[in-house]
């Protein structure tokens, strides 16, 4: 039985991507850590090539429509002082990839690091 708001539920069959089941059994455990490790590497799965360049086009769109003029991109990210999206992007992951390094080893993503 597990009770939810204090009322109790029969248990038919076990759950397989849920968080209500008996708590304290190890499939629980690896379940609640596969919630927290998904929601934690989802920040730092890496953007495809054809994403990053969509992301470059719209940023230069944007930059051409503050500067009011047209020139090459080069010239406006100078002009500006930008720098471009990848490596802004390539910056954010290495940043992540840091905070997790130096995270406690109790952290479920210093865990799933190992593996």
């Amino acid at each position: 039985m597990t009770s939810i708001d204090s009322q109790l539920m029969a248990n038919k069959k076990p759950l397989t991507h849920s968080t209500i089941r008996t708590p304290g059994g190890a499939s629980y455990r690896r379940s609640i850590e596969m919630l927290c490790c998904r929601s934690v590497w989802r920040e730092c799965w890496a953007a495809a090539k054809e994403k990053e360049r969509l992301l470059g086009v719209i940023v230069m769109k944007m930059l051409c429509w503050i500067a009011l003029f047209h020139a090459a991109a080069y010239a406006i990210e100078t002009r500006l002082d930008v720098v471009a999206i990848t490596d802004k992007l390539c910056e954010a992951r290495l940043q992540w990839y840091g905070y997790v390094l130096h995270a406690n080893n109790e952290m479920c993503s210093q865990n799933r690091l190992r593996f």
